[in-house]
């Protein structure tokens, strides 16, 4: 056991899956819109920072510090990327479109994508 880290030998490298699906829920509060048209653009400008953090190398090039910097360091994101293009949403919930049935949502990862459970 390393004393500093706490790990245990060298992790397994080998048998990486080639690619991975990362879910992930975007909230926020604005006291000053609260019409849909006006939360849809807040929404847009949000997922629009999302894609060009992904895109342009920043979330790659922060994760991939990030991951040798912590203690325990994370070997195998080390090495990861994210896929320019691959940022995907759905589901956008707005005043007009909740209803008290959606308290409950949970969301899953499959091999593919994210999803809702039923």
């Amino acid at each position: 056991v390393n004393d500093l880290t706490g790990t245990i030998g060298q992790p397994d490298l080998t048998d990486l899956p080639d690619s991975t699906t990362v879910c992930g829920v975007v909230t926020t509060e604005s006291y000053d819109c609260t019409e849909d048209e006006c939360l849809n653009d807040i929404y847009q400008s949000i997922i629009g920072n999302l894609s060009v953090y992904l895109d342009n190398g920043s979330l790659t090039t922060n994760l991939n510090s990030l991951a040798t910097t912590r203690l325990p360091p994370v070997e195998a994101l080390q090495v990861a990327d994210g896929i320019t293009g691959s940022l995907s949403t759905y589901n956008l919930l707005l005043p007009s479109t909740i209803t008290s049935q959606l308290g409950d949502l949970k969301y899953f990862k499959d091999t593919d994508s994210c999803g809702q459970k039923t």
